[in-house]
């Protein structure tokens, strides 16, 4: 009875459950000082022309996620923040979706949405670029 208890639990989870998210995070850049360090989900690309979709990680050091907890009025340092973005490479230019940011405890701090609607410049030798050049 245990048995078929538990093969039935295994299918159950197998076929309703969704298999995890997996996440495959390559370096791309950082600072000279290192405060900040870049890296994309490999598994996250999606591609269309000259359009990417995809996940960023920007991991901070301590006295960087200090002032950004500081600046956005979180109670804990931010250890990273994980963000949607979208590059047009062709035209230069980036959308930011959404952001979530990590507390040092590793807890949610926050959710947001990019308050701005539309395409901006990238910035010169910025994410966008790095970005851009890394998936040619």
């Amino acid at each position: 009875m245990r048995l078929m208890l538990l093969l039935t639990a295994l299918v159950f989870t197998l076929a309703v459950c969704p298999p995890a998210q997996a996440t495959d995070w390559r370096f791309l850049a950082a600072h000279d000082d290192r405060s900040v360090e870049l890296y994309y989900d490999r598994h996250s690309v999606r591609i269309s022309g000259e359009v990417l979709r995809l996940r960023i990680k920007r991991v901070f050091d301590e006295a960087e996620g200090l002032e950004i907890a500081h600046e956005l009025g979180f109670p804990t340092g931010v250890a990273y923040a994980l963000e949607r973005v979208t590059l047009d490479c062709g035209q230069g230019r980036i959308i930011r979706q959404q952001a979530a940011w990590v507390g040092v405890d590793g807890k949610f701090l926050d959710r947001t949405l990019s308050p701005t609607s539309g395409w901006r410049p990238m910035r010169p030798g910025g994410l966008g670029e790095a970005v851009c050049r890394e998936l040619e």
